[in-house]
């Protein structure tokens, strides 16, 4: 275990780790680590009481008093506690360690480099988290497991695993005038020249792409509905204006267009997170691509689903300015009823308004409803034929 006095290496199935430091240009700590271990567990070894936790621990102090600016103990209800606090601080024992080679800062975790290999009897609980961020770029990553180390950013990464699980780690980061030819990649595929583990991206590329063709599948049907009441309301009020009846012009239901804008809304926000997502895979990808052939085509499929994402877009904001627009609508065919003019009037943006003379007439029909069309070029509504 990271640092660990004797006494936690008795306790490593117990322990968990938390930690964030930040390591200069110079190799040098600033942060702190946080040490639980578990009361009942502890027990186990002896460790009845706080007192008996602290008193191993001040009598077996390890790397921990050498390397830590300050070192307090605590407890709460379930765990004895234990934070190192680093300040500027040269760590260079232990298990974890920093150091400088020219204008490369070079920091290794090892832990539990003898544990037990098999893991059907080894115990795996407790838990190292600890985030890493560095003055300069990481060019480099390195781990004996893929999945260790887990990029942030450009200067972050997280180590996460088990606490006893065996960890080999180096990563390195280097100043603007760096002379290495190291190659930065994305962590989880540092070692991923395996066909084993690049099936296992595609299949979650695959499981990607099923989830976004359910979400375009729901959005289209949403949208679909959403353009058949628009449409079955203007035809509505198309016909009301064209009967001279008000007591057939369509009620705007508020509360529903508000309820499907809010709807519509949240899919076209949901999409646009994805598509910030899969472009972020896409790149990965890209990136893992140098190692194995396979990270390209997952690259091209991940592109193929930003494709699909963009369709679910465009379904949201045909269903959005439909009812957007569905309120005005109504208030111009409204005013046209309320007016002398006995012309029909357009549903959006596909009916051109007909001359209000003519020496023409022709009668259609819509269901049991009939109405007569007069005009220059006279022509049914839609949903009326001419009888």
């Amino acid at each position: 275990m990271l640092l660990l006095l004797p006494l936690l290496l008795i306790l490593t199935s117990c322990v968990d780790l938390k930690g964030k430091v930040a390591v200069s240009s110079s190799a040098r700590m600033t942060g702190e680590l946080n040490y639980s271990i578990d009361k009942s567990l502890a027990s186990g070894t002896g460790v009845n009481s706080f007192a008996d936790f602290k008193k191993q621990a001040e009598e077996n102090p390890g790397d921990l008093n050498r390397s830590c600016s300050s070192l307090t103990y605590s407890e709460d209800a379930t765990n004895y506690k234990m934070n190192c606090i680093f300040t500027n601080s040269m760590v260079s024992q232990g298990d974890l360690q920093a150091r400088t080679e020219g204008s490369q800062v070079i920091l290794t975790f090892k832990v539990n480099s003898d544990a037990e290999r098999d893991s059907s009897k080894r115990t795996d609980f407790g838990t190292i988290d600890l985030e890493v961020t560095f003055s300069d770029p990481v060019i480099q990553v390195s781990e004996n497991k893929s999945g260790l180390v887990r990029k942030l950013n450009d200067k972050s990464y997280k180590i996460y695993g088990y606490a006893t699980e065996p960890m080999d780690i180096k990563i390195v980061s280097c100043s603007s005038n760096c002379t290495s030819t190291s190659v930065s990649v994305p962590s989880r595929v540092i070692d991923a020249k395996s066909a084993t583990e690049a099936a296992s991206h595609a299949i979650d590329v695959a499981n990607i792409q099923t989830d976004v063709a359910n979400l375009i599948a729901e959005v289209a049907d949403a949208s679909t509905v959403v353009a058949e009441y628009v449409r079955d309301t203007l035809d509505k009020a198309t016909n009301a204006v064209q009967t001279r009846n008000s007591g057939t012009f369509p009620i705007f239901d508020r509360n529903y267009v508000q309820s499907n804008l809010v709807s519509l809304q949240s899919r076209k926000e949901n999409f646009e997170k994805r598509k910030v997502s899969l472009e972020a895979m896409a790149k990965f990808y890209d990136e893992a691509g140098v190692l194995n052939e396979s990270y390209k085509r997952l690259s091209s499929s991940v592109k193929k689903s930003i494709s699909d994402v963009e369709r679910g877009l465009t379904f949201a904001n045909r269903g959005i300015q439909l009812l957007s627009t569905l309120e005005s609508e109504l208030l111009k065919q409204k005013n046209l009823l309320n007016s002398p003019a006995t012309t029909p009037t357009p549903n959006i943006g596909k009916q051109e308004v007909t001359a209000k003379t003519s020496s023409k007439s022709i009668t259609c029909v819509k269901g049991k409803t009939s109405l007569k069309v007069i005009g220059k070029k006279p022509k049914c509504p839609q949903g009326f034929k001419k009888t």
